[in-house]
């Protein structure tokens, strides 16, 4: 935000174009000016960006996460990371956590 809010400044008082602030930022000219209207519209509030603050349309129910969660102590109730992770593979080389 502040290297927006020192391009933005930079650009107010004619001693950067909007190409030069937009490379400044990483992004392009256009994608500036975008900014700029945001920044203009709703001050450094505005260019947060939005879906951050949007609940996830993937995001699991709880009573699914819980019945997995369940399941899975169930079945590895008595194996401790370590154990699992060093189970031999089927040619009876140590397994790297990775091949599970």
């Amino acid at each position: 935000m502040r290297r927006f809010q020192g391009a933005y400044d930079r650009w107010a008082e004619r001693r950067l174009t909007q190409e030069e602030a937009g490379r400044l930022l990483g992004m392009t000219e256009r994608t500036f000016r975008r900014y700029v209207d945001r920044y203009e519209d709703g001050g450094l509030n505005a260019l947060r960006d939005q879906r951050l603050l949007q609940p996830s349309h993937r995001k699991a129910p709880p009573e699914e996460i819980s019945d997995a969660v369940d399941a899975y102590r169930g079945t590895y109730d008595d194996l401790d990371y370590w154990q699992h992770s060093n189970q031999p593979d089927q040619q009876g080389k140590p397994c790297v956590p990775t091949c599970h």
